[in-house]
């Protein structure tokens, strides 16, 4: 599921999130389209 690549998946419920790197709350809606990624730190 993890990669390069990400896949979409719809959500089924309303859920919380963090939008990094900014810290900022928001909040995803059930059906909404979104894409899980994973962006390790580096230099």
């Amino acid at each position: 599921m993890f990669g390069d690549q990400s896949e979409p998946v719809t959500l089924t419920r309303d859920c919380r999130a963090v939008i990094i790197p900014a810290g900022e709350e928001a909040q995803l809606h059930a059906g909404q389209l979104v894409f899980i990624t994973q962006s390790l730190g580096g230099s």
